[in-house]
């Protein structure tokens, strides 16, 4: 999807996508939900409007795309390829936006092989004279890209946010640590933003119960995985999308 200088409104709530996707070749950004997304710098001042999401997900996949092809980047827990600007939701975001109860834990896999905009678990690059707000917004994906010689990520990946010229303040967020993101940026390069607001969920701990679905919860939470070892398990984390008023979750998470 792209979305090109909207001045007035944009809203997406309830949406979702899962499954594999190959974007190498964009040129624009390339993401879960959006490969670009322009909203005007005056939306907020003409309007008294942010660009809205809010209740979205894109999900992940285990198992290869194809199983046959060994040499098919699709594998291995990716199912989202990108190049220049590569987000699990948005891979490139301009002016005010708002994004809200909604999550990625989608593979990703940056296919550049020089400079690239930014890459990030959420958002790959944004910019504009605005801010972007992530209220309630988690990660808990794979990272996979072209490391430098020193082994590190590059300046404009980040877990959260890749690259930020505009502002980025996070309410309440998380993500999964894993060994690939132990210790790295919640926000990659960036002038303008704070990383408060953002807390790493450590397997086997209790930060856990800020990512986890209640096991209390009387509300219904439906898996529909595509990981035959996932079949018949409940999604663990917290999910706001529904289907017919139910929480519904189509896809995979790591195991």
């Amino acid at each position: 999807m792209i979305a090109e200088n909207l001045r007035k409104k944009f809203n997406m709530d309830q949406s979702m996508f899962s499954g594999y996707f190959r974007g190498s070749s964009f040129g624009e950004g390339s993401g879960g939900l959006i490969g670009y997304l322009n909203l005007s710098d005056d939306m907020q001042r003409t309007a008294g409007n942010t660009g809205q999401i809010t209740n979205c997900y894109v999900a992940g996949r285990n198992n290869p795309y194809n199983p046959d092809d060994r040499t098919n980047e699709l594998r291995g827990g990716v199912n989202l390829i990108g190049n220049y600007c590569h987000g699990g939701l948005i891979g490139y975001a301009h002016g005010p936006l708002t994004i809200s109860n909604t999550f990625s834990t989608a593979g990703l896999y940056d296919a550049s092989t020089g400079w690239t905009g930014g890459t990030g678990g959420l958002i790959g690059k944004y910019e504009g004279n605005a801010t972007l707000t992530m209220n309630q917004c988690y990660f808990a994906g794979r990272m996979d890209r072209l490391l430098l010689a020193n082994g590190k990520w590059s300046d404009n990946t980040g877990i959260m946010v890749g690259s930020a010229t505009g502002s980025v303040v996070f309410n309440n967020c998380v993500y999964l640590s894993r060994s690939e993101n132990e210790g790295k940026a919640v926000v990659g390069s960036s002038r303008a933003n704070s990383k408060d607001g953002v807390t790493a969920c450590i397997p086997g701990t209790n930060s856990m119960r800020l990512i986890q679905h209640p096991a209390t919860s009387s509300i219904v939470n439906f898996a529909y995985p595509c990981d035959p070892a996932l079949q018949g398990r409940t999604y663990p984390y917290k999910l706001w999308t529904t289907e017919n008023g139910v929480k519904t979750y189509r896809g995979d998470w790591i195991r």
